[in-house]
């Protein structure tokens, strides 16, 4: 629900090197597309998406980020 509803079966990855969110937009178990998301925060060492369909993201500085729409 909410805001990345079309992200339904999509995976999010954390990415050290160079640093950011992967979405991996899937279809029949295949890869069909890429998004590369938060480039300028830095490496980020995991994600987590809430029952509420809140993102939460852990910098590797030990900050979360809560990814919201906008």
């Amino acid at each position: 629900d909410g805001f990345h509803a079309d992200w339904q079966g999509d995976l999010l990855i954390a990415s050290l090197n160079p640093g950011g969110l992967v979405r991996l937009k899937m279809r029949n178990g295949l890869v069909i597309g890429e998004e590369r998301m938060l480039t300028d925060v830095g490496r980020i060492r995991d994600v987590e998406v809430l029952d509420d369909g809140a993102v939460l993201v852990l910098l590797d500085a030990g900050q979360v980020l809560r990814v919201t729409p906008g």
